[in-house]
């Protein structure tokens, strides 16, 4: 009997982390499926992204008043309207989108100090958004708008240092300005940091840290925390080893549409780890996931539609499934695509 093994789903983070892997067995003869499940391998990972941009909320007056009220303000140097001008004419929802207006605003409100101006601004130069990209001007801005304790700048300047984007890689660099912004209740930060905790970069190797950082983010309903939080769980690292646990924190983050988590959670539900075991329920999560293209997800549909497991025996749906994770270069599909035929 040929033994099958796939690619583990990756407790996925800012740089990586680890999950288990679904194995399978497979012989054209006996035609048998197994599914198990095992711990503690570790995968590249989704890299932390620049946050978005983020608009002040609108104001409250009506929009004509309000901006002959800033436009007024802005021109006898109040920052607080420069930057407000800034946002209104960045987002577009008040008064058509400018720009140009925006950029102009903004850097005048940015060169008197202003925090949330400076963030902004070096959003723009990061992103190229109304001005020529630079991570150069981008880092200095972020720099600044860190310094004073904005917590977004604090996250994007941990990022860049993350990176190596305009100054040299450092982690150490980066934990410090993740740790500035989770202690401001930033999720982003928070689960940042816990993956820095979990792979020991740039600060000393901790499960029990990386739980920490992952639980406060996931309370903030933080879908990848939740999805990590699970993991630890799943694999009891730095915690108590609990498949209840990881099913439940599955389950918040698959609601939310993480395909990592809505693989995980069929698999649990593939073997009756943690829940009442339900081919029914894996192939539900399996589906979802395996629409999102995560290969895994689209092996093990295959393997249930081929085998009749909670859903109606079906070659042609198998193979189907089979060509999508081989497209993705999955060798376990190709081979058993190649057994198939």
């Amino acid at each position: 009997m040929r033994l099958q093994i796939l690619k583990n789903v990756t407790i996925y983070k800012a740089l990586t982390t680890s999950a288990f892997i679904i194995m399978t067995a497979w012989t054209q003869a006996s035609a048998n499926l197994s599914i198990d499940t095992t711990a503690g391998q570790t995968q590249p990972v989704k890299k932390a992204e620049i946050l978005p941009i983020k608009t002040s909320a609108a104001l409250d007056t009506s929009p004509i008043t309000d901006i002959k009220a800033l436009t007024l303000l802005a021109e006898q140097n109040n920052s607080n309207a420069q930057r407000q001008l800034g946002l209104m004419f960045l987002s577009g929802d008040v008064v058509p989108q400018n720009l140009t207006q925006a950029f102009y605003w903004l850097q005048k409100a940015a060169n008197q100090g202003n925090a949330s101006a400076q963030f902004h601004l070096a959003n723009m130069f990061d992103s190229g958004q109304g001005a020529d990209q630079s991570y150069d001007k981008a880092f200095e801005w972020y720099r600044r708008a860190a310094l004073q304790g904005h917590a977004e700048a604090q996250y994007n300047l941990g990022v860049m240092f993350g990176k190596g984007q305009s100054t040299p890689a450092s982690q150490s660099e980066a934990a410090k300005w993740y740790l500035a912004a989770a202690e401001q209740g930033l999720a982003e930060a928070q689960y940042n940091l816990g993956v820095l905790y979990f792979e020991g970069q740039g600060v000393p190797q901790s499960y029990e840290r990386a739980f920490h950082y992952f639980s406060v983010a996931a309370e903030q309903n933080y879908a990848k925390a939740q999805y990590n939080l699970g993991v630890l769980y799943e694999n009891g690292q730095g915690v108590p080893l609990s498949a209840l646990k990881a099913a439940q924190l599955y389950l918040k983050a698959a609601e939310q549409g993480d395909a990592f988590a809505q693989y995980n959670l069929g698999v649990l539900y593939a073997k009756g780890s943690g829940v009442v075991p339900s081919d029914q329920e894996a192939v539900k999560w399996f589906m979802k996931s395996a629409e999102q293209n995560h290969v895994d997800a689209q092996y093990n549909l295959a393997i249930m539609y081929l085998k009749g497991r909670g859903v109606s025996q079906s070659d042609s749906k198998a193979k189907k499934w089979l060509f999508k994770a081989a497209e993705q270069g999955d060798s376990a599909a190709k081979e058993m695509l190649s057994d198939l035929d």
